[in-house]
C-alpha cells in the first residue's frame, strides 16, 4: 500500500496535465489521444460546427509544446474566426 506523507508531492504522469490553457483557441478545439503512425499522440481537433452540414470540422493537428499558430491560422483561414470572434470580410 502506498502512503503519502503530509509534505510529499505527487508528480503527474504527464507534465502537460498541469498546464492551464489560457489561449482563446481552446473555445474551438478539443484534445484527445489518437494513434498517429503507430504511436499514441496528443492531438487537437477543431470542433467548429459547419452551418451548412451541421457537422464539426474535425481538422486535426498533433499537439506540440504549446504552439497555437497552426490552430489560429486554421480558424482564420477556414472559419473566418479571429481572437475577437467572427471576422467580417
Amino acid at each position: 500500500m502506498n502512503t503519502l506523507l503530509l509534505n510529499e508531492t505527487v508528480e503527474p504522469e504527464n507534465k502537460r496535465d498541469t498546464h492551464i490553457k489560457t489561449s482563446w483557441i481552446w473555445n474551438y478545439w478539443d484534445e484527445e489521444i489518437q494513434e498517429v503512425k503507430g504511436e499514441n499522440r496528443l492531438v487537437m481537433i477543431c470542433k467548429v460546427i459547419d452551418s451548412f452540414s451541421q457537422t464539426s470540422c474535425g481538422k486535426t493537428y498533433i499537439k506540440s509544446k504549446g504552439s497555437t499558430g497552426n490552430a489560429i491560422s486554421h480558424l482564420r483561414n477556414s472559419h473566418d474566426i479571429s481572437k475577437d470572434g467572427d471576422q467580417v470580410c
